[in-house]
């Protein structure tokens, strides 16, 4: 619907979604440390989800927080867990990344402030890997929003 822009770093590890109407950053999502060559960023229909493909072979899925006003806290920025059909959908190729470090810091705000960036990044709900690097898109069907299809 336009509403939401997603870019990505130049080195491929950083996601960020903006909001189009008020001009500002929204989310900074990590797909990685490692660099990559973005393929493809894709909203689901309801802009809930965000997918990403890279040359790396991998799908990521990032949950989009449902209040779209406020930016991203790193003080509560843990992977959220997978809906019980979009588990079943992804019957064991995907894997979540939380982690204990991730919980760990969700429930100190101490020792988040005392640790680099990079370590309250909000990472991926969702990974898959493809079978080849080669290049893919993904996208989200407008019939089933909890599906997605790369190519």
């Amino acid at each position: 619907d336009g509403r939401l822009l997603a870019t990505a770093s130049e080195k491929g590890t950083l996601i960020r979604v903006f909001d189009t109407i008020k001009a500002r950053l929204l989310h900074e999502f990590r797909r990685g440390s490692d660099r990559a060559k973005i393929y493809s960023l894709a909203f689901s229909p309801r802009n809930n989800l965000l997918g990403a493909t890279s040359d790396k072979g991998t799908v990521h899925v990032f949950r989009i927080p449902d209040s779209a006003t406020a930016p991203t806290s790193y003080a509560s920025a843990s992977p959220a867990p997978l809906s019980s059909s979009a588990a079943a959908r992804a019957s064991g190729a995907a894997s979540t990344s939380s982690s204990t470090v991730a919980s760990i810091l969700g429930q100190n705000k101490f020792v988040k402030s005392l640790l680099p960036k990079y370590f309250r990044s909000e990472w991926s709900m969702a990974q898959f890997k493809l079978a080849t690097t080669t290049r893919s898109v993904v996208s989200f069907p407008i019939t089933d929003s909890d599906t997605i299809v790369v190519v």
